[in-house]
């Protein structure tokens, strides 16, 4: 039985924003998981073809295929030659993606995110500071460590470290509300350019159990990042430790987007 393709006028689309700091791409990736999400876009269908949705997005070709490129690799969608691009079903494991907020990765499988801040303190950068950070010595900086939520779920224990000579006053803001990337995009006017993470195995100690309801020793993947904005300066630095039996991390080469 063939699968019936969706009309572009089927799906209520969201044209992107040329204004936006996302790049085009991201932001038509985002809108089609969101399409898939709510079944818009439901599990077996022939999505529209890819001129007619990037003239529905408003934007080229490249960008377009782009965007389809990651839902592939994401294992959300498959290319069939001749024939097209399909919804494909869904693993029940879940998948986080460096290159994106802890925020923006809930949203997109499904999930509500929430923190709780458990911890702040404002200091100074010395020599006990992590080595990403250790340039700046003397600089005022904020830490705060968060429980971060998925449905009500701990899915994972969060420290970061912001230097605050570039975001003066971020202490006063509520990270049990805020994504930290939305605030220094649209409060501080900072454009990140670039995340490094380093990915390694570690396990849970007994405040980290009771915080995340695993048992002591269970397994947990620590993910730290460095994150930077335009002109290579460091912006602060996370250590994560997320569950590892239920979730899966993933990363991809940066691109540079094009209309």
């Amino acid at each position: 039985m063939e699968a019936s393709q969706i009309g572009i006028d089927q799906i209520a689309i969201t044209p992107v924003n040329p204004q936006s700091p996302v790049p085009l791409y991201h932001q038509v990736e985002q809108d089609l998981r969101r399409l898939i999400r709510i079944q818009s876009l439901h599990v077996g269908c022939l999505m529209p073809p890819e001129i007619s949705l990037s003239e529905a997005y408003g934007v080229g070709r490249q960008t377009m295929r782009m965007a389809i490129s990651h839902l592939v690799d994401d294992g959300l969608v498959k290319r069939q030659a001749g024939r097209g691009t399909f919804v494909q079903s869904q693993r029940d494991r879940k998948q986080f993606y460096l290159d994106r907020s802890f925020t923006q990765q809930m949203l997109e499988i499904g999930l509500v995110p929430r923190s709780s801040v458990i911890e702040t303190q404002k200091g100074l950068i010395d020599e006990h500071s992590v080595h990403a950070l250790s340039r700046y010595p003397g600089e005022p900086c904020f830490h705060m460590v968060r429980i971060r939520y998925g449905n009500d779920q701990p899915i994972g224990w969060q420290q970061t470290t912001i230097r605050e000579k570039l975001c003066p006053g971020i202490s006063m803001i509520d990270f049990s509300r805020n994504s930290l990337y939305a605030v220094l995009s649209q409060h501080y006017n900072l454009l990140i350019s670039e995340i490094y993470h380093t990915v390694n195995a570690s396990s849970a100690d007994e405040q980290l159990a009771k915080l995340l309801k695993v048992k002591i020793g269970a397994p947990l993947l620590q993910v730290n990042s460095s994150t930077y904005v335009e002109g290579g300066q460091i912006v602060e630095f996370s250590k994560s430790l997320y569950h590892s039996d239920r979730y899966e991390f993933s990363t991809r080469d940066a691109y540079t987007d094009c209309r």
